[in-house]
């Protein structure tokens, strides 16, 4: 057990604390881990340890995964247990999991932790097959869903772009979508990306995280 690098209160994307200064990356040291679990991809990507613990509200697993070559998943709202101390952290947003090297070691943790626990405000139905299972498993036709319109609470839709932006902006989302419709490619890049090769680091590298 050991406490990795984060930046304060974990609210900003980076790794650059002013206690313990930046995260380095182990792959290139004069680039940053992002963050904010950036302490913990530095961990697994120098093969300190095989996976670390993260959360994950505006992407703290997903961007330190990206930055390290790394696998990092944001469980559904409520597949790992929050309570009974954090209980419904802002609606739910905000989920914990891990950064792993492969696929497969994240749905071996996911599947020792996931769960309801006391005190959790809500619970979440269990998986129809073992999370290990999904790993390699052709996933289908997938679709993308996006969205040019933000709806408040007072029930006004905004435009995403104003006016004064580029005037093509807001078109290029249904371009895109109907050239992925096309592409079968596109359409099923999901498979090649359940694979464990295809985030798992091939070489030990230098510890360099703080």
């Amino acid at each position: 057990m050991g406490k990795t690098n984060t930046p304060e209160f974990g609210m900003v994307p980076t790794c650059e604390p002013v206690l313990h200064g930046p995260t380095r990356n182990p792959w290139d040291t004069t680039r940053s881990t992002s963050g904010s679990s950036g302490g913990s991809a530095a961990a697994v990507a120098a093969r300190m340890v095989p996976m670390a613990h993260g959360n994950d509200l505006g992407g703290s697993l997903r961007y330190p995964a990206s930055a390290c070559g790394l696998f990092g998943l944001k469980p559904t709202r409520a597949r790992n247990p929050l309570g009974p101390e954090y209980g419904d952290v802002v609606s739910g947003w905000a989920c914990e999991h891990a950064l792993t090297r492969s696929v497969r070691d994240s749905a071996a943790l996911l599947a020792a932790t996931a769960g309801p626990a006391l005190g959790d405000p809500y619970g979440l139905a269990g998986p129809t097959r073992p999370f290990g299972m999904e790993v390699g498993r052709d996933p289908g036709r997938l679709r993308i869903g996006y969205t040019a319109r933000l709806t408040t609470r007072s029930g006004f839709a905004h435009r995403w772009v104003t006016k004064s932006s580029k005037p093509t902006c807001p078109d290029s989302p249904p371009t895109s979508g109907r050239r992925s419709g096309r592409s079968s490619a596109l359409r099923r890049r999901g498979s090649s990306a359940t694979g464990p090769a295809a985030w798992a680091v091939s070489r030990p590298t230098t510890n360099s995280s703080r």
